[in-house]
This record gives C-alpha cells, structure tokens and sequence, in this order.
C-alpha cells in the first residue's frame, strides 16, 4: 500500500498502521488527484475513504 500512495503525484508523507488498518497521508493540495489516489488504492486491493482534512 505505501508503493501505491508513494508513487502517487503530490504525496508528501504516508505513515501505515497495518495493526489498527488505517494509513495518514500528507499530500500537496496542488499536486494531488484525490480520485485517481482513491482510484488506485481501491484497484491495489485497499478501498479508501477520507477521514479527516
């Protein structure tokens, strides 16, 4: 999961707690594709949601 995230445009930070299921990620707003983020965590087999700005 954090090879998808980091080859994503825009992320700065990806931070994984596989024991809870949760990842952080501090992206650059300018840079980054929400959608296709989501969209290639959800093909990588890791559906997402945002939980917090």
């Amino acid at each position: 999961m954090t090879r998808i995230l980091q080859g994503q445009p825009g992320i700065r930070e990806v931070q994984a707690d596989f024991a809870q299921h949760r990842v952080a990620v501090v992206v650059d707003r300018e840079q980054v594709d929400e959608h296709a983020l989501f969209a290639a965590l959800t093909t990588g087999g890791y559906p997402a949601e945002r939980v917090a700005e």
